[in-house]
């Protein structure tokens, strides 16, 4: 899952920092099994979690609702790409991605 659950790029903690971690294993490939997008689900600008803390998301327009438009959906991914650690690892591990529900909307559900 990629911007799941309201969890965004998080500036406070050095932004999406598994894509860097997994990078830094020098893979031959990613396999993404869907969820790269959540554009069924916005992201606040902050939630609190289990203990507490708060939890600082950076926001943009486009995920700042479900998406709906064409434009929406591709704000969801240029949103990814804003996290330095998400456009290294883009750059150098070769993935293939297939979508699963969160690409369009949750469990695929009509409504």
């Amino acid at each position: 899952d990629t911007v799941g659950q309201g969890f965004g790029i998080n500036p406070d903690i050095g932004g999406m920092r598994i894509y860097d971690a997994m990078r830094r294993r020098l893979p031959d490939f990613f396999l993404h099994s869907g969820d790269t997008i959540y554009a069924d689900g916005p992201v606040p600008a902050q939630q609190v979690v289990e203990n507490g803390r708060v939890w600082r998301n950076l926001t943009t327009e486009a995920k700042s609702h479900v998406a709906v438009t064409v434009d929406d959906f591709r704000g969801n991914y240029r949103y990814n790409l804003m996290d330095e650690n998400v456009r290294r690892f883009n750059a150098e591990v070769p993935q293939i991605w297939q979508w699963d529900d969160h690409e369009t909307t949750n469990n695929w559900s009509s409504g």
